[in-house]
């Protein structure tokens, strides 16, 4: 009987426990976006210096310009640049025989660098596809006259690099 009784009274104190709350479980998703953007500091000197021997005749080599600041993280970003060529600032009028007023050159960017460094070169020179990069390097090559001496004075001319972001 008491073990009836003890049987009872285990019976007795299950019934009395509390069923065990289930876990509420609760999933939140985190988001958010990065845009495409390309920037670049928006000045730089390339400085040829004198361009010309003691004879008149051109002697400038290559220049360059670089903007570590420079970036596009857009994986299909587009780079496209153009130039003036180097002219006289303050000469009007007719060049007399022999003289020029204008000193070409190629323009050439590089984003990048290192393995991964592409390079675009040549006036109105577009390149697409580039991906994301740091970096950016301006150079002015290969100065040249059409043909005679450049005139005494300052020159200037300009590369425009356009950086646009394609994510």
């Amino acid at each position: 009987m008491k073990k009836i009784l003890m049987a009872a009274v285990a019976l007795t104190a299950l019934g009395a426990t509390p069923a065990m709350a289930a876990d509420s479980v609760a999933v939140y998703t985190v988001t958010g976006n990065v845009g495409a953007i390309c920037a670049a500091s928006g000045t730089g000197t390339i400085e040829f210096g004198n361009l010309v021997d003691t004879d008149g005749t051109l002697n400038a080599s290559d220049k360059t310009s670089s903007d570590a600041s420079a970036y596009c993280n857009g994986a299909g970003t587009t780079v496209k640049i153009s130039h003036v060529d180097l002219t006289h600032k303050t000469f009007s009028g007719t060049v007399p025989a022999g003289f020029v007023k204008v000193v070409s050159f190629v323009p050439e960017i590089t984003v990048g660098s290192g393995g991964t460094a592409k390079t675009v070169n040549g006036d109105q020179a577009t390149a697409t596809g580039l991906g994301a990069f740091s970096g950016l390097t301006v150079k002015a090559k290969s100065p040249s006259v059409a043909s005679g001496k450049p005139l005494a004075g300052d020159y200037e001319g300009s590369i425009t690099v356009t950086l646009s972001p394609i994510a």
